[in-house]
């Protein structure tokens, strides 16, 4: 590096410690989405690495004793860390990796730590890849690639200092503007253009290799690479009031839908996940009676299709089946039940999962909940607003009685399912009031159970509007009972516990479902888009031998005769650069995140007989191309008589030119000789020409009478005198006295021998 220049040695260090700290930037940015660290451990690092870069002067001066005081503590810590955590090790692994890329990133470094952070830094990115298989993060490894590059290169440019340490004196009236300007001057563009070509190149390479590896799920096949994620409130057995319903205010795509067509999605959709059977005080609860009815399927291999023990069959009377495999994409940190619109034949998902089915509540989910994208693929889906009841269900009447006692009783806490969809946790004092609500309903008639319900739901919204924050009494009493007291406006969750508790309390037994209704289409991809303000609770009613959707909430459709297979209407389209954005999302999901062995084997076909095809039309075209000529050559010779003699001179010329070839070249190598020795001055070509003769001499006398060493140099000095362009510069009569000299000499010598 000296050829460099001091300057310029000081400026590459710089540069190639600036580039070390934005590697470190770039993994934390991909660590942000994986859950394992906290944000604000992130957002500090992230921070403390970005103060350190604008103002080198500052963090990394500090002295070498307190960082490795700090280093001590971060030990301590990550030893701490990882007893706590147990067999779940993964998220104390990334917390270590980031507090030692806030050491690596805040401190000077030698070439050694250069070579740390870069590999801290991809060990971070390619992890999050890994488990997150977001579309962000090939934005993210396609900026780390020419960053990393650029690295590398600097790094071994600045080999002979490669164990020197900048120091705060190398950061003295150092300007940015001044730094930007030396880089743009050092900036060779073949350089530059040579790195870009590597860039395309390594790209080009990676995708290839990415088409034709075999298949696998690296955290399939490593079970430890998972993250354990957190559900949204509202999607897991216990549903407090208000929490769909935050769910609501949130714009963000849950879940995306391949469906077999745009015609088979409903026109009013119900994505079921799962049921809340018990009521406590507010809440509704998927209570553990209900959950033992869980059956457990097992590890299941991937792609390998589970077929469910109880599908919830549906009654000869409803929609049939629509046929098709339905993929769904389903966002991190959403929930482990899986949405479906009713039974359905089988599931299948890309890699092990321990699916778990409810038979019971007709839900399914899986072991724990992805904080990536989940994907699982179900054919053939039933749109289904009622299915058959479990038999364990049968035990209950249209009419039964309900179970009342105070919350928390004994009696409560000893009912099980399913006589916990006909229990009333109230006191006396709410009862006396839901008891007064039900006469105001049924008005001192006997309705039948749809009479009934269809009484109650109309009650519900001629005294209570839809509002996203009610307002109402809470402190005193039940406050269910509070709200249906109040008048005031309610959200999806209030209409659906109202529901059930009046159902209840009349002998209907009654359960509040959550999951998502509705949707819009993107046209652009064409798919099913799900966000989270489509999340929904609706009430399920026993009926007979089944469960049937009810959906008090204002607005919503009730009808029994639900439409099937028609399109959906224009305002519930994707529109705008959003729905372009967002199409991008379902491409990467479809075409690399799900790129498994029967996409690759489609993949390697579809390419396969592309090359068949083409060569198979260039060989065609070849042939038709052939033929063409020859017959059009055949016709030119048979209709043309001039052509004929034409073709008969030009194979006379042909001949005569070959065979006079040699001749011809021998001539024109001698005209060529000729006119370069006539070349120069006249007095050049006179000494040409004498070297020439005597050479003619020199060289006959040599083959009489013999030759030696000094007669083998005076040859090659005629030589030299004779092809050169300057003779009278290699002193000519010397050379020429000399030959005479030694052919004189030569000659005595031979008649004195004799």
């Amino acid at each position: 590096m000296s050829a460099w220049g001091e300057r310029s040695n000081n400026d590459l260090l710089r540069l190639k410690w600036l580039l070390g700290g934005v590697l470190a930037l770039i993994s934390l940015w991909t660590a942000s989405s994986l859950g394992a660290a906290t944000d604000l451990q992130i957002f500090v690092v992230s921070a403390l690495i970005l103060f350190a870069m604008f103002k080198p002067g500052g963090l990394p001066n500090i002295p070498a004793t307190a960082w490795r005081g700090f280093t001590g503590l971060m030990v301590l810590f990550a030893v701490g860390d990882f007893v706590i955590a147990g067999a779940s090790f993964l998220e104390p692994l990334v917390r270590l990796v980031v507090f030692i890329l806030l050491i690596r990133g805040c401190t000077f470094r030698t070439r050694r730590e250069d070579l740390q952070i870069l590999l801290l830094s991809m060990f971070l990115l390619v992890l999050t890849g890994v488990l997150t298989v977001s579309l962000l993060f090939a934005g993210q490894i396609i900026l780390f690639t020419p960053v990393a590059m650029l690295f590398l290169f600097i790094t071994n440019l600045a080999e002979e200092d490669k164990d020197r340490l900048l120091k705060k004196s190398d950061w003295l009236d150092f300007s940015w503007v001044a730094f930007a300007r030396r880089l743009r001057v050092g900036l060779r563009s073949r350089l530059a253009f040579a790195g870009l070509m590597t860039f395309f190149a390594l790209f080009a390479i990676a995708g290839v290799i990415f088409v034709l590896i075999p298949r696998f799920q690296l955290d399939q096949n490593i079970p430890f690479l998972q993250v354990q994620a957190q559900a949204r409130s509202g999607f897991t057995e216990t549903i407090e009031f208000g929490e769909v319903t935050e769910i609501t205010e949130d714009n963000s795509v849950a879940l995306r839908i391949d469906a077999p067509s745009r015609e088979a999605i409903p026109d009013n959709p119900y994505w079921r996940m799962l049921v809340a059977d018990y009521y406590d005080d507010g809440r509704f609860i998927a209570s553990q009676s209900m959950r033992q009815k869980d059956y457990e399927a097992g590890t299941r291999q991937p792609d390998v299709e589970y077929f469910p023990q109880f599908t919830g069959l549906v009654p000869e009377d409803s929609p049939r089946v629509s046929s098709g495999a339905w993929t769904f994409y389903m966002e991190g940190n959403v929930s482990r039940y899986l949405p479906h619109l009713g039974p359905f034949l089988s599931v299948r998902f890309p890699k092990r999962h321990q699916l778990v089915e409810n038979t019971a509540g007709f839900s399914y989910r899986v072991d724990q909940v992805s904080a990536s994208v989940f994907s699982y693929q179900i054919e053939s889906m039933v749109n289904a607003r009622e299915h058959l009841a479990h038999p364990i269900d049968l035990v209950l009447l249209p009419t039964s009685a309900p179970i009342i006692d105070r919350p928390k009783s004994d009696i409560m806490q000893a009912v099980e399912y399913p006589l916990t969809q006909l229990s009333i946790p109230l006191f006396p004092t709410d009862y006396e009031i839901l008891q007064r609500f039900v006469s105001e309903i049924n008005n001192g008639q006997s309705l039948g159970t749809i009479e009934f319900v269809e009484s109650a739901i109309r009650w519900l919204q001629r005294n209570h509007g839809y509002s996203l924050k009610p307002v109402y009494e809470t402190e005193i009493g039940d406050p269910l009972i509070r709200w249906m007291e109040s008048k005031s406006g309610g959200h999806c969750e209030l209409f659906a516990g109202a529901l059930v508790l009046l159902c209840r309390a009349e002998g209907i037994p009654a359960r509040v479902a959550v999951g998502f209704s509705g949707g819009s289409w993107n046209p652009v991809e064409e798919y099913f888009i799900i966000r989270n303000r489509n999340a929904h609770a609706w009430v399920e009613i026993f009926l007979e031998d089944r469960w049937q959707r009810w959906d008090p909430t204002p607005g919503a459709v009730n009808s029994l005769d639900l439409p099937q297979g028609q399109m959906l209407n224009i305002d519930q389209m994707e529109a705008g650069w959003e729905a372009w954005v967002d199409s991008m999302r379902i491409a990467w999901y479809r075409r690399i995140v799900n790129f498994d062995q029967a996409s690759q084997e489609a993949l390697v076909e579809v390419f396969t007989d592309a090359i068949k095809t083409t060569i198979q039309t260039i060989k065609e075209d070849f042939t038709s191309f052939i033929e063409s000529q020859i017959e059009n050559w055949v016709t030119l010779w048979e209709q043309n008589l001039w052509l004929r003699v034409l073709m008969v001179t030009a194979l006379v010329f042909l001949i005569g030119i070959m065979m006079l070839k040699r001749w011809m070249i021998d001539l024109l190598r001698l005209t060529a000789l000729r006119r370069w020795m006539r070349s120069g001055t006249d007095e050049e070509a006179v000494w040409r020409r004498r070297a020439g003769r005597v050479r003619i001499r020199f060289m006959g006398f040599q083959k009489d009478h013999g030759t030696d060493e000094v007669g083998a140099e005076l040859l090659n000095k005629l030589d030299a005198l004779r092809f050169s362009r300057a003779p009278s510069a290699l002193s000519p009569e010397r050379t020429l006295a000399d030959a005479q000299k030694w052919m004189l000499d030569r000659k005595r010598a031979v008649k004195t021998d004799a």
